[in-house]
């Protein structure tokens, strides 16, 4: 109840409130209403005095005035108002309870449902990648030299008419050998934004070295990339694979990564991430992934155990020459984050 309220239901002279026994509510001629407690104090013989504007009423006794009907009626509404008011505050309480839960389960709720969204994100990401891993594959195809000539119906005296006057090479020819190179190439958004040419090692697994060479004979295949590690301005470790390569190959032991005490920095690190042939033994297996690490400046044993746990190898040396510097290539990859490969694309060429 409002202070208007409580001062309309409270007697203006002893200031207690009004009620339907002692203290009942008194109306005078003038209108004021005195409790009888106080009219009883301040009457005098056959006369009261009004405690507010003065006036003298003569005759009238203090029992005898009429009482303020109004003034019961509110007294009776705030007594029940007194009484359920408790219940109206645990209502209130039970209904903000109510609310309250009403939005943990909303919030939870929107939780899933940026969950969903994140995931959704995080697979467009993906397919994004994979499509444009896609697209690249295609626009080599288109340009790359054909075997087959557009029409069959030519005459024999006439030369081949072929999709892209390019000259024909050897396919799949590639012969492991001292003059052997890999090239891996880092591409923006299809633009080249450097390279490295390495020599591989002849001890290191000649097998698996053919595979590769000849997968990418002359022609540079789209790897889908994933950096591992980095550290700007030393090393980046970072990991490369394709669909359509996957050679199952024999055990084989090479030279460990880095060198004693430290790797120069041409020498080129590699992990090769195996998965065993269902029903095979252990001396064979299927290589599912490349690790490549590639440092600038030589790379200690306390770089190694950050790079990884995994055991690495020797694949082979930076070539160095006038034509070709490759620390760009390294800088850049070494400051990479797996957030920045979205528009990255790394090819490998073996010659």
């Amino acid at each position: 109840m409002d202070a208007d309220m409580e001062h309309f239901v409270t007697c203006g002279v002893c200031f207690s409130e009004f009620d339907e026994e002692i203290r009942k509510p008194k109306f005078l001629q003038c209108a004021h209403t005195v409790c009888l407690t106080c009219l009883q104090t301040i009457c005098q013989v056959d006369s009261i005095s009004c405690p507010f504007c003065r006036k003298n009423f003569v005759g009238v006794d203090a029992s005898s005035l009429p009482n303020n009907s109004y003034v019961l009626h509110i007294l009776k509404l705030k007594k029940k108002n007194e009484k359920i008011q408790p219940n109206l505050d645990k209502c209130q309480t039970n209904k903000l309870v109510t609310a309250l839960e009403i939005r943990e389960r909303v919030q939870e709720q929107l939780d899933d449902v940026m969950k969903t969204i994140i995931a959704a994100g995080e697979q467009v990401k993906k397919i994004q990648v994979e499509n444009s891993l896609e697209m690249l594959e295609l626009i080599s195809a288109i340009n790359s030299p054909t075997t087959t000539s557009i029409s069959s119906s030519s005459s024999s005296d006439q030369p081949a008419t072929y999709i892209f006057a390019t000259p024909t090479i050897p396919v799949n020819h590639f012969v492991l050998g001292e003059s052997s190179i890999f090239i891996l190439k880092l591409l923006q958004s299809g633009t080249l934004k450097g390279e490295i040419r390495i020599r591989p090692l002849p001890t290191f697994h000649p097998e698996f070295l053919q595979q590769l060479g000849k997968f990418c004979y002359k022609f540079p295949k789209m790897f889908s990339t994933t950096v591992n590690k980095a550290h700007a301005g030393v090393f980046a470790l970072f990991s490369v694979s394709h669909l359509l390569f996957r050679p199952a190959v024999s055990k084989f032991t090479s030279s460990p990564w880095p060198g004693n005490p430290n790797t120069s920095p041409g020498e080129v690190g590699i992990i090769l991430n195996k998965s065993i042939l269902p029903g095979s033994t252990l001396n064979s297996s299927i290589i599912t992934s490349l690790s490549f690490i590639l440092s600038i400046n030589p790379v200690n044993h306390q770089h190694k155990n950050l790079i990884s746990q995994v055991p690495a190898e020797i694949f082979g040396h930076v070539i160095y020459n006038s034509l070709n510097q490759p620390d760009e290539f390294i800088m850049e990859l070494s400051k990479f984050k797996k957030s920045d490969l979205m528009n990255y694309t790394i090819s490998i060429e073996s010659h």
